[in-house]
C-alpha cells in the first residue's frame, strides 16, 4: 500500500493481482532503483539505498542499490572525489549495473538530487542524498582490520625487512656497514639500528615487485614519529666503501616497537625503554 501510494497510485488495491506491475508502470527510473520521493515534496530519500563506510586506507564509500532489471543487489565503491561529484557518482552505478543510468531522462535534476539545491519556491534549502545517505539508517560504519589499510601493509614490510638482521652478542660491533646495509650497532652507549631509509624502501619494493608509494612512506615516518615524539629520526654519517661519506637513520627497539604499533602488530603505542 506504501509502495503504491509512492507511485502516485492511491486507489490501487494491495490484492490486486498486477498490483506489482501497475506499481513498476507508474514508477520513475530513479524510484524503480529504491529511491523515495521525499515526503515533503522536495528532493529524494535514500528510501532502500544504503551506504557503507569502509575506513581503510584511503577511506572509501561502497553504495549499494538495487538493479531494477535483475532485481539484485548492486554495490558501488567510490573514492571521495568520486562520492562528492554526481557525474561520476552517476558513471559509477553505471559502470556497476550495467543499465542503471541515473541521469535519464536530466543530468542537471539528478545533481540536484545528489547534490541538494535550493528550492525558489518556496525559499527552501533542499538536501542531497550524499548528505542523507550519510546518516541514520542507511549508514554503517566498517572498520577493516590492519592489514586492509596501506600504510599498515607498508610498516608491517619495513618491519619484516630490519627483523632479518640480528643484534650482536658483544658490543665489539661500532661502525655501520661501509655498504649501507642496515646493522646493529652499539652507539653511545646504546644498541642502535642503523639503515639507509631510501634504499631499505627501494629494497622492499624490489621484493614486493611493486614501488611503495611515496606518500605511504612518509605517512609510516610521520606515525612512528608521533609515537616516539619526534619531529625527525636521529641519524648519522658513516664512509662508505667509496670513501664518502653516506647519512644512515638510528633506531632503536622504541622505533621498532612504534612501527610495530603502526603495522598493527602491538597491542598499543611504544613506550619507554
Amino acid at each position: 500500500y506504501q509502495r503504491a501510494r509512492a507511485a502516485g497510485l492511491n486507489n490501487l488495491r494491495g490484492d490486486a493481482p498486477d498490483a506489482e506491475e501497475q506499481i513498476a508502470r507508474a514508477q520513475t527510473p530513479l524510484e524503480r532503483t529504491g529511491l523515495r520521493r521525499a515526503a515533503d515534496g522536495h528532493g529524494w530519500d535514500p528510501g532502500e539505498w544504503r551506504l557503507t563506510v569502509v575506513y581503510s586506507d584511503p577511506v572509501r564509500r561502497v553504495l549499494s542499490l538495487k538493479n531494477p532489471f535483475t532485481n539484485a543487489l548492486a554495490e558501488v565503491p567510490m573514492s571521495t572525489d568520486e562520492w562528492l561529484s554526481p557525474a561520476r557518482v552517476a558513471a559509477r552505478i553505471l559502470e556497476a549495473t550495467g543499465v542503471v543510468d541515473v541521469t535519464d531522462p536530466n543530468s542537471k535534476a539528478w545533481a540536484g538530487a545528489w547534490s541538494g539545491y535550493t528550492s525558489r519556491d518556496p525559499q527552501l534549502e533542499v538536501r542531497g542524498l550524499k548528505s542523507k545517505l550519510m546518516e541514520e539508517p542507511y549508514v554503517t560504519h566498517y572498520y577493516p582490520p590492519p592489514e586492509e589499510k596501506l600504510h599498515a601493509v607498508c610498516a608491517s614490510r619495513l618491519l619484516n625487512f630490519l627483523g632479518r638482521y640480528t643484534k650482536p652478542e658483544d658490543q665489539t660491533h661500532i661502525e655501520a656497514s661501509p655498504s649501507g646495509e642496515p646493522k646493529w650497532i652499539y652507539h653511545e652507549g646504546q644498541l642502535e639500528l642503523w639503515f639507509r631509509w631510501a634504499e631499505a624502501w627501494s629494497a622492499i619494493g624490489e621484493e614486493s615487485r611493486g614501488q611503495i608509494p611515496p606518500g605511504k612512506i612518509v605517512e609510516v615516518s610521520k606515525r612512528v614519529r608521533e609515537i616516539t615524539a619526534e619531529a625527525e629520526f636521529p641519524h648519522g654519517f658513516r664512509k662508505g666503501r667509496t670513501g664518502t661519506n653516506m647519512r644512515f637513520t638510528r633506531w632503536t627497539d622504541r622505533h621498532l616497537r612504534a612501527l610495530e604499533s603502526v603495522a598493527g602488530a602491538a597491542p598499543g603505542p611504544a613506550g619507554p625503554l
